[in-house]
């Protein structure tokens, strides 16, 4: 069973527009976020690490289903699956809810890939990456989604 992470946030009024209704273009925003707090929180790595260790990990498609609005400070939940790919792809699934009401705002998804700074692409994990799925792992605190298919 896959143990789902959970990002809490609340919209900025920035993120509106002139009705007061979250932008469709900021939910990339709030995703984003959840994304690198999960990668903080459950695998200890920030995007400077990628930097340091000379790998860029690039969105390469992403996509977002809009179901209700968002509003200007909605409690939000973003729950996010991870997925491990045979060849060195990452999926994100997310969904956004309400926290208060528990009404769904938003699922999407972002697939991303390994590149080296010198834009090679990785075919293979790097082994500080799989390192880091090991540690997290043993801590049992979550469970990955490893996909036998490509997508």
């Amino acid at each position: 069973m896959t143990q789902i992470f959970v990002f809490k946030t609340t919209p900025r009024f920035s993120d509106t527009d002139a009705y007061g209704i979250v932008h469709h273009s900021n939910y990339y925003k709030i995703l984003e976020e959840a994304r690198i707090n999960f990668a903080k929180s459950v695998l200890d790595l920030s995007m400077k690490n990628f930097d340091e260790l000379g790998y860029q990990f690039p969105v390469i498609k992403s996509e977002c289903n809009y179901k209700i609005p968002i509003f200007y400070e909605d409690n939000l939940r973003i729950e996010i699956k991870f997925s491990i790919e045979k060849a060195a792809k990452l999926n994100f699934f997310y969904k956004i809810y309400n926290d208060t009401t528990n009404q769904i705002h938003a699922d999407a998804k972002t697939s991303h890939v390994f590149v080296e700074q010198d834009g090679k692409l990785c075919l293979t994990y790097p082994e500080w990456f799989i390192s880091k799925l090991r540690l997290a792992l043993e801590k049992q605190e979550y469970q990955f989604d490893y996909s036998k298919k490509g997508s």
